[in-house]
């Protein structure tokens, strides 16, 4: 019959990880192992099944049965004191445990947010080289990071992808710092040949932004910021879902922004005409899933 108590103790000791509840446990088990023990033999509450009685006669066996309840007692203690010490060892190793996975993730967390930081600072450096060499060019992208994420909210992206969106539209145009300044800030329409070098634009900049590892998805969105939807842009003739959804979403706001701001080379078109050209163009260089939440962004700011 000791085998249940001793279980006690050991269960004890594998709950709660601690000395003092092992010994309170072992402390209760004796107590109870000690009266079955006395209240069957005295047969102060006759038992259904006996667990000594039946076995021994106290008279003519007292010795024995008295040793073996000395007997019972020592175990159930030597029970107590080696799942004690492992249960003290278990919950200190625990602990230590513990407090080394709390440090660990802490230290994790501050260089992933030092790592986050520092491709943070990258992109601005980038956004200044770029307001260096044209001053619109800054102010567009802002204005294009601010709206695409409010389209990209529409459709349901999640906040680490959002998150990506505005680091797409304020880098679209990152490719321009490879293409000459007479190019890049000429008052009027550009040469074919002029044209073509300020095509190139958008691989430089993916060519560029490729480069950091945490914005390579980011770079493949700069690459394709001038498909059509058609398959009809530059510079690797996508179409339709084969252009990556941002990418599709920088296009629109970037359209309807190049519309609507005045430049060197031409005067700024009204809102009311920029959005007739965006409905004319759906389906054609636009995604129309795109184009109707744009259109649905523009009357939330109304």
């Amino acid at each position: 019959g000791f085998g249940f108590y001793l279980i006690l103790t050991l269960v004890t000791a594998l709950v709660f990880w601690q000395r003092s509840a092992v010994l309170l446990m072992a402390s209760v088990n004796c107590f109870l192992f000690l009266t079955l023990a006395i209240t069957e033999i005295t047969n102060i509450f006759p038992p259904n099944e006996a667990s000594f009685v039946e076995i021994y006669n106290f008279q003519e066996h007292t010795s024995l049965i008295t040793a073996s309840i000395i007997f019972g007692i020592i175990l159930i203690f030597i029970a107590m004191f080696i799942s004690g010490s492992a249960a003290e060892k278990l919950g200190n190793w625990n602990i230590t445990l513990s407090y080394e996975v709390d440090n660990k993730t802490r230290q994790l967390k501050s260089l992933l947010k030092d790592k986050k930081k520092t491709y943070r600072d990258i992109v601005s450096l980038l956004a200044h080289v770029i307001e260096a060499r044209d001053q619109y060019t800054i102010d567009h992208s802002n204005r294009i990071s601010a709206l695409a994420s409010e389209i990209a909210k529409l459709l349901d992206y999640a906040e680490k992808a959002i998150e990506e969106v505005q680091l797409a539209a304020i880098l679209h145009d990152v490719g321009k710092v490879g293409v000459p300044d007479h190019i890049l800030n000429k008052p009027g329409p550009l040469t074919p040949v002029e044209r073509e070098i300020m095509m190139r634009h958008p691989d430089i900049g993916a060519d560029l932004i490729s480069t950091i590892d945490e914005l390579r998805d980011v770079a493949e969105i700069i690459r394709a910021h001038h498909e059509r939807f058609d398959g009809g842009g530059y510079p690797q003739g996508l179409s339709g879902e084969g252009i990556p959804l941002t990418a599709r979403i920088v296009c629109v706001v970037d359209s309807y922004t190049a519309m609507t701001d005045k430049r060197p080379y031409k005067k700024e078109k009204s809102k009311a005409f920029a959005i007739k050209e965006l409905r004319a163009e759906s389906g054609k260089q636009f995604d129309p899933q795109v184009v109707d939440a744009f259109l649905c962004v523009l009357q939330l700011e109304k």
